[in-house]
């Protein structure tokens, strides 16, 4: 699959292309696009960890949406809401602040980017990575 972003502003890294390709099978492949989810089981609003981040793709390789959670809120009544939400096919990114035009993203998704790469690639900080089907 060739995986892409449909907006030139926005540079998706070779390696994130071809590790995301690769965690692609047949079972989780369908002509409507799939799903990546990244887990880090430990993470907790006590203890901190990595981000859960999904990324959903087009069947045609279109990066639809890439999200970041993150947890809100004090012990108990902490939340797992959205932190960063870059929505290629809405054109919308939205973080904890509003939601604005996706041309404002552009710096962060590039910090984002380079730490998910980081994080996910040379750190092996997701314990559990999952691809799933979009029905």
């Amino acid at each position: 699959m060739n995986i892409h972003i449909d907006d030139s502003r926005f540079i998706f890294d070779k390696r994130l292309k071809e590790y995301l390709d690769s965690l692609i099978t047949h079972d989780s492949c369908s002509k409507n696009g799939v799903i990546f989810n990244f887990r880090d089981k430990s993470y907790s609003s006590v203890t901190g960890g990595f981000h859960p981040v999904e990324i959903a793709v087009s069947g045609n390789g279109r990066v639809l949406y890439i999200t970041d959670f993150a947890y809100y809120g004090v012990g108990e009544y902490a939340e797992l809401c959205k932190e960063l939400d870059f929505d290629f096919s809405q054109k919308i990114f939205q973080t904890v602040q509003g939601c604005f035009d996706i041309t404002q993203g552009t710096a962060l998704f590039k910090v984002w980017q380079e730490n998910f790469i980081c994080y996910s690639l040379d750190w092996k900080s997701f314990d559990e990575v999952t691809v799933r089907s979009i029905t």
